[in-house]
């Protein structure tokens, strides 16, 4: 029986939204462009990562990144993106052996060549009950639950 367990990974019972208002050029104010996204993942239950001895596990993750790019021509960037966990993420390593690192995270990245009027990110990494990890016989895995937001621009640059 423990060779048909084998190993699970759970992305979790969820989904994610992606609205994408404007991975172009659209009309801003100044003449200029305006890059806008708006992600979201969600899951009840998740990421989810069981190592038993029989098997090795490869990295679960549940992510959400935004990136807005542009060599020139944009006046304003934004990015709203967050991953929403109810219950995760969950690590159980049964095994003598370490796991591999669970992420579950929100990245945010802005980037613009030229000068920009505004470059914002509101994003966030939300869990209900979690991480949670179980590893009586081996080092817990490490679990990334982390927020991270970029914003370059032309100036910034060196």
């Amino acid at each position: 029986m423990a060779a048909t367990v084998g190993a699970l990974v759970l992305g979790g019972a969820g989904g994610a939204v992606a609205v994408d208002h404007g991975s172009g050029r659209v009309p801003g104010q100044n003449g200029g462009g305006r890059q806008s996204n708006e992600c979201s993942t969600s899951s009840i239950l998740g990421p989810v990562d069981i190592a038993t001895p029989l098997t090795a596990v490869g990295t679960a993750s549940t992510e959400t990144t935004c990136v807005n790019y542009s060599e020139s021509g944009v006046s304003e960037q934004s990015n709203e993106c967050s991953t929403n966990s109810v219950v995760g993420p969950v690590a159980v390593n049964l095994s003598l052996a370490p796991t591999k690192p669970i992420r579950n995270g929100t990245t945010c990245v802005n980037y613009s060549g030229s000068s920009v009027s505004e470059q914002s990110n509101d994003c966030a990494t939300t869990s209900t009950v979690g991480p949670l990890t179980v590893s009586p016989l081996a080092p817990a895995p490490e679990i990334d639950n982390t927020t991270r937001c970029v914003n370059i621009a032309g100036g910034d640059r060196n």
